[in-house]
This record gives structure tokens, sequence and C-alpha cells, in this order.
């Protein structure tokens, strides 16, 4: 049971497949209407299905929208919370206006693009070519 008055948070999970990018900014849009305090971390859907049988198409999908996750860890990491929901609303406004496999060199234009939006450094795109 709950105290009454209790303040209950929310973890929510930043993935590197861009299909479900746009759950997590909803998860996050819904966490911030609500004033439940959200906790984002990273998840690797690359890493997560290493070794299964995927469809061609969607792993590459996988490996192509890494980067983006590792920026997004980047900006958690030296920037903290409030600076990811600001540059993952912006990366989602660039890269999801239609539903495709967006290949890297889109993904990290999108990054990019989202840093300078948001006044962070874009120097940490550099992340995801790594």
């Amino acid at each position: 049971m709950v105290a009454a008055g209790a303040v209950l948070g929310a973890e929510f999970s930043i993935a590197d497949a861009a299909e479900v990018a746009g759950i997590d900014a909803a998860a996050t849009l819904a966490a911030r209407r609500t004033r439940t305090p959200a906790r984002p971390r990273g998840l690797s859907l690359r890493l997560l299905n290493e070794g299964r049988k995927l469809l061609e198409t969607y792993r590459a999908a996988i490996e192509a929208s890494s980067g983006p996750s590792r920026v997004a860890t980047a900006v958690l990491s030296h920037h903290g919370p409030d600076a990811l929901r600001a540059w993952h609303t912006a990366f989602g406004t660039k890269v999801f206006d239609r539903w495709r496999y967006p290949d890297a060199d889109e993904l990290y234009a999108a990054a990019a693009h989202a840093l300078a939006t948001t006044g962070l450094p874009v120097e940490l795109a550099d992340v995801a070519r790594e």
C-alpha cells in the first residue's frame, strides 16, 4: 500500500531503435503532465537482440539507430534529464515525421540538429559514430 500523498516515480528506457523512440517520448510527456518523477535510462536493443535471429531490415535499423542512443546517453550523463528531454523531443520532431527506417547518416544529422536546437554542444553528436 502507498501512503497518501506519496509521489511515485517512473523509470523509462531510451531505446536505440527509431520505431520505439516515439513511445519513449510519449512516456516522457505523460510523466511530465502528471508530474510524476521520471528517471530515464538507456536500453540497447542491439545488445538485447545480439545472437538472435531477426529480419535483416530490423537488424540494420537497430545498428543504424544505436548512434542516437549513444548521443542520448551522453546528453543524460553530461547535462542531466531535463537536457535529455529537450534533446529527445527535438530529435523526435526532426526524424519521426513519417514512418521509415532512417539510415545512420539521417539519424546522425537529426541528432546534431537536435543538439544545436537545444543549445547543447554539437560535438556530442560524434559519439554516434563511435
